[in-house]
């Protein structure tokens, strides 16, 4: 399950919970889209702790290709990355990665505790 709310006036916060897959981080995406001022956007807090990240390599790279694709809904924005496990800490490093690889103007960072990520979303925005 995926939730979010808003942090302020240009933050977000996302938090992943059980088994999370790409179709539904697309359709959380879409929600945001539609219910938030999303283009103002300028920082998200990607809380993973509580997630299984059992994603395949096939759907992964689907989910980083429709990431790519779509690339204005994280182009400009500061992600901070909370995990706890090695599958989490992977998929954070794989979503930088790819984000680099294909030139997507977006800042990936990660986290263990949501202390640290509110600290560097507030400087990585100034």
């Amino acid at each position: 399950m995926i939730t979010f709310k808003e942090l302020g006036e240009n933050c977000l916060i996302e938090q992943f919970s059980g088994n999370v897959d790409a179709k539904e981080f697309v359709l959380m995406k879409k929600d945001q889209l539609k219910t938030t001022d999303y283009f103002n956007v300028r920082g998200i807090v990607m809380d993973l702790r509580k997630a299984n990240v059992t994603i395949t390599k096939i759907k992964l790279r689907q989910f980083f290709d429709w990431l790519v694709r779509n690339k204005a809904i994280i182009e400009n924005k500061s992600i901070a990355i909370l995990t706890r496990t090695m599958d989490q800490l992977r998929f954070g490093f794989q979503f930088k990665d790819q984000m680099t690889q294909h030139s997507v103007a977006v800042q990936i960072a990660q986290f263990s505790s949501k202390q640290e990520a509110y600290i560097w979303l507030n400087e990585s925005q100034k």
